[in-house]
Order: structure tokens, then C-alpha cells, then sequence
């Protein structure tokens, strides 16, 4: 459980600071910065900390490397919804799943998918879990660990 909730920390950070940077246009390192001291204290001094920050820092550099791809995988999934009009919250949720799914393949894809929609209810409008539970979960039936010649996540 320890280490779902520093994941989770960790998205949250990297969700804050890709939105700071997306909308603000903040340089990336003070996005961070800022994320990080808006972080609950309490969780900055739980022991874990360097591990969520190395992973959320892990998040970012993945997100803003793969942006490109990550919309085309959302332009493809997403039915009669074009990336350019989604709220900015759930664009930066759906690329933070995506890398996961893509690149921390430790992490099993329905716990992924799980926190995207649960980050997506929390920080964006109400549809907004419906839609990326939508994107994500075709993805993976389409082309990730469910499509076929693949092994089943767990």
C-alpha cells in the first residue's frame, strides 16, 4: 500500500507540474519546484520521499518526451473527440497513463488506469474519468498488455 500511495504522490506532483508548465508556461524545474512545496508536508517527511520525487521527475521527462505520440495514441482512441478541445487536466492525465503504461511496466495497468480516473474526478470535470477510463482502457485492449499476443496484466 506504501508504495501505491507514493505513486501516487508522485502523479500528482507530475500532473501539477506538467499543468504549471502546459498553461503557465513556467520553466520546468520551477513547475517542479512549486509542486513540491504545495506537496503535504506530512508525505514530504514519510521516509519515501526521494522515491516519489525520483519517480515523478521520472513521469515528467517521459511525458514531455513522448507528447507527440501520446496524442496520436488519443487522437486514435478517442471517439469523436479531438485532443486539441480536451480540458488541458485530462490531456496531461492521459499522457502521464500512457507513459506508465508504455514504460513502467511494474506498475500493473489497471492500477494505472485506475489512479488516471481517480486524478481525472479530483482535478477536472465530471465526465472527465468516464473519458479517460475510455482511452486508456481501448488502448490497452488495442495495442497494450490485453491485446492479443500479449500477456494479461494484472
Amino acid at each position: 500500500m506504501r508504495h501505491r500511495k507514493s505513486r501516487r504522490d508522485a502523479r500528482e506532483i507530475a500532473l501539477k507540474t506538467l499543468y504549471q508548465i502546459a498553461v503557465a508556461h513556467v520553466d520546468q524545474a520551477d513547475a517542479l519546484s512549486a509542486a513540491v512545496d504545495d506537496a503535504n508536508p506530512e508525505r514530504r517527511e514519510a521516509g519515501n520521499w526521494d522515491l516519489q520525487l525520483a519517480y515523478a521527475r521520472r513521469v515528467i521527462q517521459g511525458v514531455l518526451k513522448g507528447s507527440d505520440d501520446f496524442d496520436a495514441i488519443i487522437a486514435r482512441y478517442a471517439r469523436d473527440w479531438d485532443p486539441d478541445r480536451m480540458p488541458t487536466i485530462d490531456h496531461i492525465l492521459a499522457h502521464i497513463a500512457l507513459y506508465e503504461l508504455m514504460h513502467e511496466t511494474e506498475t500493473p495497468y489497471r492500477a494505472v488506469i485506475d489512479e488516471a480516473v481517480e486524478l481525472a474526478k479530483k482535478y477536472s470535470t465530471d465526465e472527465s474519468g468516464s473519458f479517460i477510463n475510455g482511452v486508456l482502457g481501448s488502448w490497452v485492449r488495442a495495442e497494450g498488455p490485453e491485446a492479443p499476443g500479449h500477456e494479461k496484466g494484472e
